[in-house]
């Protein structure tokens, strides 16, 4: 894929950052603003409205920076830039059209001026700053008590907001402007010192003296809450508030509205059958899956003990199955924590099979690449509930194990009660169990 764009395009790092965070290849061809590349037909082929930055994929293009942005993140699902849930991923989305329609407008009318892109207007400047403040109010009440814009790890909702604060932070928002808005800057500071946003951004200094555009002698710091509210003002004629007057004739109430009647209550709700799971149908177990979650925690701190409980008195083959995951991206994981939120990320997922399964996933080498595997117990003898209920398990290759092989048997013991390392010697990075 080819990012079509220009350096220091704040709106190209959205998806350039996105692409660090998914490990994807994304070229960046420079477009010569100056010359008018981006109005020839060969551009405007791309994107009619001349502007960047525009994706080129294999499929055709795409334009529009967020959308750009979009597309890259959900090329990896994995890495849970869109969220961990719908929901989440609906979260996201709001704060990415909180950006576009409250912020990043705001900032190029403050900003452009600055970098000579435009002619300095006071009114408007007045304006964006106050705009902008607005914005920042409402990232800083949601951040007070956050790490993140959405969860508990960086997704597209930080990236986008970052970005496009980029400039401001570097250029614009001094000290004192910054004073207002503390959890904001530890926020900003988070992320541009997360490995993949220094890939794109470098090292971030945040501004100390603000710079002003041509024809602008007032620090943003200084007019920012100065600005009248709409509507803020006296009326003509005196401060006499609308409607505010005697009516003619005196001061005589107007006659309250007759109430209205009560609304007929209304009927209950059909009562809603329950949808059948994927485990319903299938014939009873002798084996009860909480007993042996609860012999698994009571074994501490020696969990290899109850291995021989549960293969002598507690495992039925007949209904339960046991399988092992290896991820198929394992050369993709070269950054330790990135690997530990994947994992975590796949097992946030995994709750819709919670009664039902038990295992533990591994990350194996103290050095990239770090080999991501697990070792599942699962009721029946399929895989798809699994399948069904997270979508990152089709990022994994799945084997089902003969139990009844002792060197089956001696693995699984190993995967499941492993702290330091794994038969064959590898080292443990990270081990995560879900039960």
């Amino acid at each position: 894929m080819k990012l079509l764009s220009f350096d220091g395009d704040f709106r190209a790092y959205k998806a350039q950052i996105a692409a660090a965070y998914n490990g994807i290849s994304l070229e960046t061809v420079k477009v010569d603003m100056a010359a008018k590349e981006h109005l020839k037909p060969e551009f405007l082929a791309k994107n009619p409205l001349g502007k960047v930055p525009v994706l080129e994929t294999d499929s055709g293009s795409i334009f529009e920076s967020n959308a750009i942005a979009r597309y890259v993140a959900r090329l990896r699902r994995d890495t849970e830039l869109y969220g961990v849930s719908f929901f989440e991923s609906g979260q996201v989305d709001s704060w990415i059209d909180f950006c576009s329609h409250e912020l990043e407008l705001s900032v190029t009318i403050w900003l452009y001026p600055v970098l000579g892109f435009r002619a300095f207007n006071s009114g408007m400047h007045a304006k964006s700053v106050q705009d902008v403040r607005n914005a920042l109010t409402v990232l800083e009440n949601h951040l007070l008590l956050r790490t993140f814009l959405v969860g508990n790890k960086v997704t597209l909702a930080d990236i986008v907001n970052v970005a496009t604060l980029f400039y401001p932070m570097k250029f614009l928002l001094d000290g004192d402007f910054r004073a207002s808005f503390p959890s904001v800057t530890r926020w900003f500071m988070t992320c541009v010192n997360q490995p993949a946003f220094k890939a794109v951004l470098g090292t971030t200094t945040l501004c100390t003296d603000e710079v002003l555009a041509d024809g602008c002698s007032v620090k943003a710091s200084k007019i920012a809450g100065g600005a009248k509210k709409a509507g803020g003002g006296k009326a003509k004629g005196g401060d006499k508030k609308a409607g505010a007057g005697k009516a003619k004739g005196g001061d005589k109430k107007a006659a309250a509205p007759a109430p209205a009647p009560a609304a007929a209550p209304a009927p209950a709700p059909a009562k809603k059958e329950k949808p059948k799971g994927p485990f319903d149908d299938l014939p009873k177990s002798s084996m009860d899956m909480d007993h042996w979650k609860r012999t698994y925690s009571n074994s501490r701190p020696d969990y290899l003990s109850s291995m021989t409980t549960f293969w002598n008195e507690i495992f039925d083959k007949e209904g339960y199955s046991i399988w092992f995951a290896k991820y198929n991206y394992n050369n993709e994981n070269t950054v330790g924590f990135m690997t530990s939120n994947l994992v975590g990320g796949f097992l946030q997922r995994c709750d819709g099979v919670r009664r039902y399964a038990f295992g533990t996933m591994v990350i194996a080498n103290e050095e990239k690449p770090f080999e991501v595997e697990g070792i599942w117990l699962m009721r029946g003898q399929k895989i798809e509930p699994m399948l069904d209920a997270n979508p990152d398990a089709e990022y994994y290759t799945w084997t089902k194990l003969d139990t009844d092989d002792a060197a089956v048997r001696a693995k699984v013991g190993a995967y499941w009660c492993a702290e330091d390392s794994l038969p064959d010697g590898r080292k443990l990075f990270d081990s995560k169990l879900f039960k």
